[in-house]
């Protein structure tokens, strides 16, 4: 990473803050944190920000709908949204507001330092997936869980048991090579099963 980058990130939660901090300190980027998204656009309106970590995935954190502020000319068009642990609503909602990727609580230091390295020299979203061989139904409870459904919802709309739709799920995530939400969505908006 370039000596000259700076990364900010807005999170009022202690943990984010603090997984933040010590993945990043011994890299050659400057760093700040903000508690809300107002300090942050108050206080670099004049300033240089080449990559926005914006917690989305706490009480009192950033809305989605927030990802759209920052589009001062110091704001990068970068963004990593944070969003809750199986938060899917949450995770495609961030990338159709703008955000390149999603990461998802509990922050480990190593996954955030990766995401952050990645996005800044360049590799946001790709679309170098051979497309995973989906039979027509699993694409059908993809697009179900995209939407934010529940197994139970998708079970009875498609008149099947739940455990059905959880053995589909499960097939799903490995025929995607994902292991949480978040990869889920990357690799669904990688398909073009939803658009940003």
């Amino acid at each position: 990473m370039a000596r000259d980058r700076k990364i900010c990130c807005v999170s009022d939660d202690t943990d984010v803050a603090r997984v933040f901090g010590d993945a990043l300190r011994k890299s050659s980027v400057q760093t700040c944190h903000f508690l809300d998204m107002s300090q942050c656009l108050t206080e670099l309106e004049d300033g240089q920000c080449d990559l926005l970590v914006v917690d989305l995935g706490g009480e009192h954190s950033a809305t989605c709908t927030q990802l759209a502020l920052p589009r001062l000319p110091c704001f990068p068009p970068k963004i990593l949204a944070i969003v809750a642990h199986a938060d899917v609503t949450g995770a495609v909602r961030a990338m159709k507001e703008g955000s390149l990727d999603c990461i998802e609580k509990p922050l480990d230091g190593y996954t955030l330092r990766s995401k952050v390295e990645g996005l800044l020299d360049g590799q946001g979203r790709s679309s170098d997936l051979d497309c995973a061989h989906l039979t027509a139904m699993e694409t059908l409870i993809l697009k179900s869980v995209l939407e934010g459904r529940t197994t139970r919802e998708i079970a009875r709309d498609l008149h099947r048991s739940p455990r059905t739709v959880e053995v589909h799920r499960k097939n799903i995530m490995r025929k995607l090579g994902v292991s949480n939400v978040v990869g889920l969505v990357r690799q669904a908006l990688k398909m073009g099963l939803f658009h940003v």
